[in-house]
C-alpha cells in the first residue's frame, strides 16, 4: 500500500510504555484516507486492515463482539471532545498515531469516533475542525496552508475532512505484538477475554516465545510446584517481558518479592492457555465451570506442546481439545449432566459429537495429573512407532490404536459406557415410526395453537417436545422454526380478524403487540443463510402497521413479493392478497393458506408485465445483502440486493397505490446534511415516488424476537409521482431523518401521521413551477 497524502507538521518523538522511542511527525490527513481496525458503523473488520497468519485482526480489541465498546464509540462521537484529539503529548494517548500507509496504530477508538461524528453528529466534527484550526501553530502547520489544502473538497491534493494525526516512522510490520506496545497502559480496562485473545495472537505471531515458555514447566507435575520455585518464577517473568506479553509498569501488580501475586498467577495461567487454545476455546475457558479444564491444559502444557510437534498424521489432539473446552461451556450452560446433555443433543449443535472430543473432555474432567499422564504416554507411544518397523507395518501401533489403549482406557468404566451408548445411538438410530407428513404438521400446529390459547410462552425445548410428539424431525431446527412461524402467522391473523369490523384499529394493534411481547417464541437458531442475507421475517406489530398504512377503503389487491411464511400480510384477508416466495419450504407453507394467488418467482429480477402497476398495495421486507456488481438498471447505481428488490416490487404498485417497505440500516447524514449511505438509491426513490415517511427502527427492542438486532428502516410510500422530480431530503428539510423509534406505541403514532399525510394531495413539478411563476408575477406588479 502506498503512503497516504498529508499536510506535514513538525517532527516529534513518541514514547511507548515499554521504553521504546519512535520518530514521528504531526500531520493533517483526510479522515477518509486513514483506516481504523474496525468500521465505525458496523464494527466489522475494516477491509484491508492487517490480519495475522491465523486470519484474525491484528488489533486484539474485539469491537464486533463487544457491545460495550460499540456504545463507547457512539458516546465519544456524540460528545466528541477536540481537546482529547488535538494534543502535543508524546505518549500514545491524545492525537491518534498512524503508519505511513494510513493504518491506525494507536487510537482506533478515537479515530472511529471521529469518523462516526463526521456522518452522524456533524456539529461535533465541525467543532473539532474549528478547534484544530485554532491550534495549528502548535503543530508546525501554517493556517494559510491548512486553508489552501482544505478549501476545495475532492480536488487532487486537497483534504475534505481534516484530521490531526502523528505518523510513526519507526513501527515495523503491523502485528498484534507491535500494536500491544502502544496500548499496554490501558490493559486494566480490557475485558479478560480480550486480554486472552491478545496474548493468543501475540504468541501465534512470536512462535519462539510460544515454544520457549512451556519448557519452564517440564520438571513440574503441578503449577503449585512451579510457584514454589522462586528461580523458575523469575525466569518466567523475564521471558514474559522479553516477549512483550508484560510491561514493566505491570510488574508490581503481577510480581512482588520474588513471586507472582494472585493476579499474576491468573495472568500466567491465561498466557499459558493461550499457547494451545484458539480464541473460541479461550473465550469458553473464561466462563464458570470451565476453569478446571483450563487448569488441566496449563498443567499439561509441556506434553501438549510435544503433541503439537508430532509429525505422524492423525496424532495431534489439539483440535479435539479445543472442541472439548467449547463443549464444556455449552454443557455447563445447559445445567445438565454429561450423560443427559449428549443424550438430548444440544439444540444449537448440528452434531454428532466426535468420540475423540468426548473422551478428551471426560479425561480433562478426571483431573490434572490423569490428563497430563495420559497425554504423555500417548505421545511416547506414537513417537516409538515412527519410522520403519523391523516386523513390518502390521506390527506398528497407529495413533488411533494408541488413543484407544491409553486415552480411552484412562477413563472410568461409567464414562466409557455413556460415550459408547451415545455413539451407538448416533450410528444406528432407532427407525422413526412412519407418519403422514400432513398429519404430523397438523398435530404439531394443534399443539402450538393450544399453547397459544393458554398463553404459554414456548421455548425451543417446548417446541421440540411438541414436534417429537407429532412425529416431526426435531434435529432440523431451521424447518422447526419455519413451521412454528407458520403457526403464529395463522394465530396473528385470527387476532386481527377478531377486530376486522372495528373502525378504530387500535384494539387490533394492541392485541398483536400483547401476543408478540408475552407469548410469541423468540428465534434462537444459527441458520447461516439468515445471517448472511439478514433474511428475517417481519416483527408482527410492524407487519400489522405496514398493512394498516397501505390500506384504504378502495384497496382491493395486495402484493407481497418475498412473502416468507406470510407474516407481513396479516393485516389483509388472504383472498385479496397475492404472494410470491422462492424458498421451497416457505412456498409450501404459503400453499396451506387461502391466498388469492401464490407464485414462485425470483424477486430480484423484473416481474412479468401483467404484474406492473397492477396492485393497490405492496408490502415488502426483502432479504438484505450486498450485490456482487453494481446494478445500474434504474438509472442510479444500486449496491444492495434489497434495494433492487424494492425497485421491482414498486414497479407492481398502481400509480395511486401505497407501499410499505422494510430494509436494513439506519439513516445517517454526512457533513453536508445529506443521507450518507446508499444516497443514490434514496435519490431514485424520492425522485419517482411520493415518500411520506422514512422511519428508523430500534431492532434490538422491536425486532429481537425474529432473531436479529440488525438496524431497520420502514419506508412508507403514497403513490408514484406523475412527473419524476426531486431527490432525497436533507436533515434540514426532514429533521426526523436520524431519529430512531424504540417503542411500538411511538411507531403506531408515526404510521398514523403518515396515513394522514398520504391522504393529502401533493403538487406535481409542473404545478409547483406554475405556483412559483404566479408568485413572481404578483411580486412584480
Amino acid at each position: 500500500m502506498n503512503p497516504i497524502p498529508f499536510l506535514p507538521g513538525k517532527k516529534t518523538v513518541i514514547y511507548l510504555p515499554n521504553g521504546e522511542q519512535h520518530q514521528g511527525q504531526f500531520a493533517v490527513v483526510d479522515l477518509a484516507h486513514i483506516k481504523a481496525s474496525h468500521d465505525e458503523q458496523t464494527f466489522a473488520d475494516t477491509p484491508g486492515y492487517p490480519h495475522n497468519p491465523a486470519g484474525s485482526n491484528v488489533n486484539d480489541r474485539n469491537y464486533a463482539g463487544d457491545p460495550g465498546a460499540q456504545a463507547l464509540v457512539d458516546e465519544y462521537a456524540r460528545n466528541l471532545e477536540p481537546g482529547l484529539l488535538v494534543s502535543t503529548g508524546r505518549t500514545p494517548e491524545g492525537t491518534p498515531i498512524i503508519n505511513k500507509e494510513g493504518f491506525v496504530v494507536s487510537g482506533n477508538n478515537r479515530t472511529m469516533s471521529a469518523k462516526l461524528a463526521r456522518t452522524k453528529y456533524p456539529a461535533r466534527y465541525q467543532a473539532y475542525r474549528n478547534f484544530l484550526q485554532e491550534e495549528l501553530s502548535a503543530f508546525g502547520i501554517a493556517e494559510k496552508d491548512f486553508a489552501d489544502r482544505t478549501v476545495f473538497a475532492g480536488r487532487d491534493g486537497q483534504i475534505e475532512t481534516p484530521f490531526l494525526v502523528r505518523i510513526d516512522y519507526d513501527i515495523p510490520a503491523l502485528t498484534t505484538e507491535e500494536l500491544a506496545k502502544y496500548n499496554q497502559v490501558s490493559t486494566k480496562s480490557e475485558r479478560p477475554v480480550d486480554k486472552t485473545v491478545k496474548l493468543s495472537n501475540i504468541l501465534r505471531e512470536n512462535t519462539a516465545c510460544g515454544k520457549q515458555i512451556p519448557k519452564l514447566f517440564e520438571d513440574d507435575d503441578t503449577m503449585s510446584e512451579f510457584y514454589a520455585d522462586a528461580s523458575a518464577q523469575k525466569q518466567l517473568l523475564d521471558m514474559l517481558l522479553s516477549c512483550n506479553l508484560l510491561t514493566r509498569q505491570q510488574v508490581p501488580e503481577y510480581y512482588t518479592d520474588g513471586h507472582f501475586t494472585e493476579a499474576g498467577k491468573y495472568f500466567v495461567e491465561m498466557t499459558l492457555a493461550a499457547i494451545v487454545l484458539r480464541p473460541p476455546a479461550l473465550q469458553a475457558a473464561e466462563t464458570d465451570g470451565v476453569a478446571s479444564l483450563r487448569k488441566a491444559i496449563v498443567n499439561a502444557l509441556p506434553v501438549l506442546m510435544d503433541n503439537i510437534a508430532l509429525p505422524t498424521p492423525g496424532a495431534r489432539l489439539i483440535d479435539a481439545i479445543n472442541a472439548a473446552v467449547v463443549f464444556q461451556q455449552k454443557m455447563k450452560a445447559s445445567k445438565l449432566s454429561f450423560a443427559d446433555f449428549i443424550g438430548q443433543q444440544n439444540l444449537l449443535d448440528t452434531g454428532p459429537y466426535s468420540r475423540e472430543m468426548l473422551v478428551l473432555n471426560r479425561l480433562m474432567n478426571t483431573g490434572q495429573r490423569a490428563f497430563k499422564s495420559a497425554i504423555a504416554r500417548y505421545n511416547e507411544t506414537v513417537k516409538a512407532n515412527q519410522g520403519e518397523s523391523l516386523f513390518g507395518e502390521d506390527h506398528k501401533v497407529s495413533p488411533a490404536e494408541a488413543f484407544e489403549r491409553i486415552i480411552v482406557e484412562a477413563l472410568d468404566a461409567g464414562a466409557q459406557k455413556v460415550i459408547g451408548q451415545y455413539l451407538k445411538q448416533v450410528e444406528s438410530p432407532i427407525a422413526p415410526v412412519e407418519t403422514d407428513p400432513d398429519e404430523s404438521i397438523e398435530a404439531y400446529t394443534n399443539g402450538v395453537q393450544q399453547a397459544f390459547r393458554e398463553s404459554k410462552k414456548l421455548t425451543i425445548t417446548g417446541l421440540r417436545k411438541l414436534a417429537a410428539a407429532a412425529g416431526i424431525d426435531t434435529g432440523n431446527e431451521k424447518y422447526l422454526w419455519e413451521l412454528t412461524e407458520l403457526c403464529w402467522v395463522n394465530w396473528y391473523r385470527e387476532l386481527v380478524d377478531a377486530h376486522i369490523f372495528e373502525d378504530d384499529k387500535t384494539g387490533a394493534f394492541e392485541a398483536v403487540v400483547d401476543f408478540y411481547q408475552r407469548v410469541q417464541p423468540t428465534y434462537t437458531g444459527l441458520d447461516s443463510h439468515k445471517k448472511v442475507f439478514q433474511q428475517y421475517s417481519t416483527s408482527a406489530p410492524i407487519a400489522w402497521l405496514a398493512g394498516w398504512f397501505t390500506y384504504d377503503r378502495d384497496t382491493k389487491s395486495v402484493f407481497e413479493p418475498s412473502a416468507g411464511n406470510g407474516l407481513l400480510t396479516i393485516f389483509y384477508p388472504e383472498e385479496m392478497t397475492v404472494v410470491n416466495e422462492i424458498d421451497p419450504v416457505r412456498y409450501a407453507h404459503l400453499k396451506t393458506q387461502p391466498f388469492r394467488a401464490i407464485h414462485r418467482m425470483d424477486a430480484s429480477v423484473p416481474f412479468p408485465d401483467r404484474f406492473h402497476r397492477a396492485f393497490d398495495a405492496v408490502l415488502t421486507n426483502p432479504p438484505f445483502g450486498r450485490l456482487a456488481e453494481v446494478n445500474r438498471d434504474f438509472g442510479y447505481p444500486f449496491k444492495a440486493l434489497d434495494h433492487v428488490m424494492v425497485a421491482h416490487a414498486l414497479a407492481c404498485m398502481r400509480d395511486a397505490g401505497r407501499a410499505a417497505i422494510i430494509i436494513g440500516g439506519h439513516t445517517e447524514i454526512n457533513a453536508g446534511g445529506q443521507i450518507a449511505s446508499h444516497r443514490q438509491f434514496f435519490n431514485w426513490l424520492y425522485r419517482h415516488y411520493r415518500v411520506v415517511a422514512l422511519l428508523n427502527i430500534d431492532a434490538a427492542k422491536l425486532y429481537h424476537k425474529q432473531g436479529t438486532d440488525f438496524p431497520l428502516r420502514m419506508i412508507l410510500v403514497a403513490g408514484r409521482k406523475v412527473e419524476p422530480f426531486g431527490a432525497a431530503p436533507t436533515i434540514k428539510e426532514y429533521p426526523q431523518l436520524t431519529q430512531v423509534t424504540d417503542s411500538f406505541e411511538a411507531l403506531f403514532d408515526l404510521v398514523r401521521a403518515a396515513r394522514e399525510s398520504a391522504n393529502l394531495r401533493e403538487e406535481t413539478l409542473t404545478q409547483k413551477l406554475e405556483r412559483e411563476l404566479q408568485k413572481v408575477k404578483i411580486e412584480t406588479v
